[in-house]
């Protein structure tokens, strides 16, 4: 009840910020981002995702090379890939194109190993590339070198 009652304060909250960076926008993605597996703010990132536009670019590279940082980390770990593909998700416009070029060799390395499909981590995978239908020679070049 009392999480019920938090994430409808956070989505009336939200209603009424400004279309512009806020201190809350800042706290809420400093803290996700010290370590995204394990956030007590997890269950807010559906409402915070669409702010992540707001905060300066230093700002967003940071925290795109913190989210980087934690998916070298976790590689192997299925239930950390999975944690961090259900976060990666919403944010995935925002990361600026160096660090998405370095997810995307991550996200290739999964449809290369073969996962099973109905994990996270696959489904934004196949979603990324377009399960199969989106040329990945691009990619791949990258993934190679």
């Amino acid at each position: 009840m009392v999480k019920r009652n938090l994430i409808t304060l956070c989505e009336e909250a939200l209603e009424r910020f400004p279309q512009i960076q806020t201190i809350t926008d800042k706290y809420y993605f400093k803290e996700l981002s010290i370590n995204f597996k394990s956030s007590v703010l997890l269950d807010f990132i559906d409402y915070f995702s669409n702010r992540f536009q707001y905060p300066d670019i230093q700002f967003c590279n940071i925290i795109g090379k913190r989210l980087l940082k934690q998916w070298d980390k976790s590689i192997g770990s299925y239930d950390s890939e999975n944690v961090l593909s259900n976060i990666t998700d919403p944010f995935w416009p925002s990361p600026d194109s160096k660090t998405k070029e370095s997810l995307m060799k991550i996200f290739l390395s999964f449809i290369d190993s073969c996962r099973r499909p109905r994990f996270p981590q696959m489904q934004l995978a196949n979603k990324l590339y377009g399960n199969g239908k989106r040329q990945i020679t691009q990619w791949e070049e990258i993934y190679h070198e």
